[in-house]
């Protein structure tokens, strides 16, 4: 017989077996979400497979191990201990999607066997969901789940084109394809206090815009959040503010009726003046990180991590306005330190609010209005 619990846990209760179920509800005391399915097999040797979903065991560390131990012991109560002896029966825990993703990705890119694997656990379970992998040999990896393999390719090529450039971000190992879930493999950061973290990320922004193109944009298309990010080549920098950041993303909350048209119109004037009065385009483009908001700027032993990119050749004052939009470890003295040391000009403290227009449109067709009224700020200091 085998019997597997997985997604969307309804309950299919077959012949004797419901006793069992009931029992492992009220010892696990999680009986609204352990509701069973139930299947019968006649296959040999028998087989009692326990399978979950990730969110099944929410936030307690140890209700996983209590849960293996627990469906151990029922399934001698199924099973007789002579079928257990003579290895005609056996207990398997089936991970379902996210954990069996994980286990045949690890495999199939030649990050470690299967059999290696002693731990997956989550760290994050937001839009895009990050597991912590303990494997065998000591070593630990991450992975982060997405749904499309085109946002996990783009955010890999993005980090390895911050690596290129000489900063500090996790090592990828690749990518792996599982039902409607792909996952990004990487090195597994160990978030530590550092005394010199801050002038360590200092450091690491000082070193990513030294690297220059001649031309503003991309080459490639990526992501922001969820958000498709266009990137087109182009040779004025009001072009590429315009073209693919404030009109896309305008356009975006206009066609999803999550903002009014007087706003839209009140952005497109004032960042089109701004734009011709500052003549932002007058330095070469700058290899920026492009989403470098604090929760995707990691303290370790080793120094300041940046993650999850959405790149292209840019201005440097984008990011920085950013970091500081939601609180971030940099005040505007020591971001301006960093612009001074990549010959950038002055006026930041002027052009933070100017810069902060676009995160908060991206915030606004993702999130929705609760954004609008920050977004409606930033537009009127320039009034």
């Amino acid at each position: 017989m085998a019997v597997k619990l997985s997604g969307p846990f309804l309950l299919e209760e077959e012949n004797h077996h419901k006793h069992v179920f009931d029992k492992i509800r009220e010892r696990i005391h999680d009986g609204e979400r352990s509701a069973l399915r139930i299947k019968q097999s006649d296959q040999k040797p028998h087989v009692l497979e326990f399978g979950f979903q990730p969110s099944f065991f929410g936030a307690q560390k140890n209700l996983q191990n209590r849960f293996f131990s627990l469906t151990y012991q029922l399934a001698k109560n199924i099973f007789n201990n002579t079928l257990f002896h003579e290895g005609l029966a056996t207990v398997k825990f089936y991970m379902s999607d996210s954990h069996t993703g994980i286990s045949e990705g690890i495999e199939s890119l030649n990050i470690s066997k299967i059999e290696s694997i002693k731990e997956i656990t989550i760290l994050s379970n937001g839009r895009f969901p990050i597991f912590r992998i303990q494997l065998n040999e000591d070593r630990v990896i991450a992975a982060k789940m997405m749904d499309q393999l085109s946002m996990a390719l783009s955010e890999e090529r993005g980090l390895k084109e911050l690596r290129e450039s000489g900063v500090r971000v996790p090592e990828t190992f690749g990518t792996h394809h599982k039902n409607k879930h792909v996952f990004l493999f990487m090195e597994f950061i160990q978030v530590a206090t550092l005394s010199s973290f801050k002038k360590d990320l200092q450091t690491n922004l000082i070193q990513l815009y030294k690297t220059k193109k001649s031309y503003w944009g991309h080459e490639e298309s990526n992501f922001i959040g969820p958000l498709l990010q266009p990137n087109q080549k182009h040779n004025s920098f009001n072009d590429f503010w315009m073209k693919d950041r404030i009109l896309p993303f305008i356009k975006l909350a206009r066609d999803e009726n999550k903002m009014e048209r007087s706003l839209s119109s009140k952005i497109e004037k004032i960042v089109s003046k701004l734009l011709d009065q500052w003549q932002l385009g007058g330095i070469e483009p700058r290899l920026i990180h492009g989403d470098l908001w604090s929760g995707n700027v990691l303290s370790s032993k080793k120094g300041a991590y940046l993650l999850d990119p959405s790149i292209s050749y840019a201005h440097p004052e984008q990011d920085l306005a950013m970091l500081l939009l939601f609180g971030g470890p940099l005040n505007t003295e020591a971001m301006e330190d960093v612009l001074i040391n990549t010959g950038m000009e002055n006026g930041f403290k002027e052009r933070i609010s100017f810069w902060q227009i676009y995160p908060l449109l991206v915030h606004v067709n993702i999130f929705g209005s609760e954004y609008l009224s920050s977004l409606e700020s930033s537009v009127k200091k320039y009034y």
